[in-house]
């Protein structure tokens, strides 16, 4: 009986002691933490914090180490919004479900697991030893442009050197201009132009571009460069569009009646391979009409000719009537005298008188011969 006691007690110390280890363990997680001599960190660091206050003590040249391996002040600080992967037995680094980058090894401080001496700014390290032995959550950092950069495991603290996997990242333009600008004013029936190019801007190549260009009601397209023109609206699908790659296209339209006002045309791109958005990209161009009218300018009361987009109501009408040069009476002569008969008979006698003087100088004349 005294012996069933002891084994009881035995028993009892050794589960408290087991809580006791447990109660003052570091390890907070379901992985354990690696507090043996190849730990850069020993014991690891399970969380943002933890990491960054062990980077902050640097023990046994931390900071060198990392920096070596691409790991840098500003990634730890921001460690708590780091993507959080897994690196894998077969040497794939894994974020959200993603490889970013493959034959990753990590870099620890014995040289007893294998791999290659390094002189890490002045720490000896170990790196290129044989791959995990099971899959490990660690802090994954990325360049600015999102290709992978370095990592760090979490139960040890142990730098990851990888090769970095292209991160896909499509992307694509759509320019639009008409008769080469932006704007263009154009007389009615006249033909003018769109220019559409579309520009394949991301690093992946992309497949099935639909672009779309629907024309408002004022302008009637007529024909394009590709693609199909059903009533106001023109679409194309580019089959395969290469990086760095653009395509241009035009259509040609024109005004069959005078509209008033500005008349935006917009086209957009649309393609499967960029996802979340739809469309992808748009741009526009802008048209209005031009026609010659002849108007009053009730202003200056002349009759003018101008384009019919500049007609200021204000002052102009085409009501050329108000401009009309108003006709000038004719002028009557002044009334002669009156003349009674005393008049005629004076002047009858003065007449006489002027023929009888000349035939008595011409009479007297002879007689002197």
């Amino acid at each position: 009986m005294k012996s069933v006691k002891v084994m009881v007690l035995g028993v009892a110390l050794a589960v408290a002691g087991l809580v006791g280890v447990l109660a003052f363990s570091p390890s907070v997680s379901a992985e354990s933490r690696e507090c043996g001599d190849n730990a850069i960190i020993r014991c690891g660091a399970m969380g943002a914090s933890e990491l960054k206050s062990e980077y902050a003590k640097n023990e046994r040249g931390l900071k060198k180490i990392y920096s070596y391996y691409n790991i840098d002040a500003a990634d730890i600080a921001s460690s708590g919004s780091a993507k959080i992967g897994t690196v894998h037995t077969n040497g794939d680094v894994i974020v959200d479900g993603k490889v970013v980058a493959t034959n990753a090894y990590t870099v620890g401080r014995s040289g007893s697991l294998g791999g290659s001496k390094v002189d890490a700014n002045g720490w000896t390290v170990y790196q290129g030893a044989d791959r995990l032995k099971s899959t490990l959550s660690a802090y994954v950092f990325f360049n600015s442009d999102g290709s992978f950069k370095s990592a760090v495991i979490k139960v040890c603290g142990n730098p990851v050197k990888a090769t970095h996997k292209k991160v896909e990242k499509p992307g694509i333009t759509i320019a639009k201009t008409v008769n080469g600008g932006e704007h263009a004013t154009v007389p009615v029936g006249q033909s003018f132009t769109y220019q559409i190019v579309v520009t394949n801007t991301g690093n992946v190549a992309l497949k099935n571009a639909v672009v779309t260009d629907t024309a408002p009601k004022e302008v009637t397209p007529m024909v394009a460069s590709a693609g199909t023109i059903s009533g106001q609206k023109w679409t194309y699908t580019i089959p395969s569009l290469a990086v760095k790659e653009s395509r241009s296209f035009t259509i040609t339209a024109k005004y069959a009646v005078y509209a008033t006002g500005t008349h935006t045309n917009t086209v957009c791109v649309d393609t499967p391979t960029i996802p979340a958005t739809n469309p992808d990209a748009c741009d526009s161009a802008t048209t209005s009409t031009g026609e010659k009218i002849t108007v009053c300018d009730t202003n200056t009361k002349q009759i003018i000719t101008i384009d019919r987009s500049a007609l200021d109501e204000s002052h102009m009408t085409t009501d050329q009537s108000k401009c009309e040069t108003p006709v000038t009476p004719p002028v009557t002569p002044p009334e002669l005298p009156h003349t009674g008969i005393a008049d005629v008979l004076g002047g009858g006698l003065g007449l006489s008188g002027l023929v009888g003087a000349t035939w008595y100088y011409v009479a007297s004349r002879r007689s002197l011969r």
